[in-house]
């Protein structure tokens, strides 16, 4: 995938889950293989399920708190 649909993807994905708090769109934006390694997503399961979890727990805390692609660190 060029960099720019990354950046594509991303703007979605940080858009219509995060910023949206609809985790429900995870199935449609990550791969089915997808493996979440980061070591702050230790405590949930590595997939697609575990995202989702922890997105809900991070809007849980953050309930009007949003993201800005490409102000992010990685």
């Amino acid at each position: 995938m060029p960099a720019e649909e990354d950046m594509d993807a991303v703007k979605t994905f940080v858009e219509e889950v995060i910023n949206s708090g609809n985790p429900e769109k995870v199935d449609e934006l990550v791969a089915p293989d997808h493996v979440n390694n980061h070591p702050t997503a230790s405590d949930h399961a590595p997939d697609a399920e575990g995202i989702k979890e922890l997105i809900s727990m991070c809007r849980a805390g953050f309930p009007t708190g949003a993201l800005r692609p490409g102000r992010c660190c990685c």
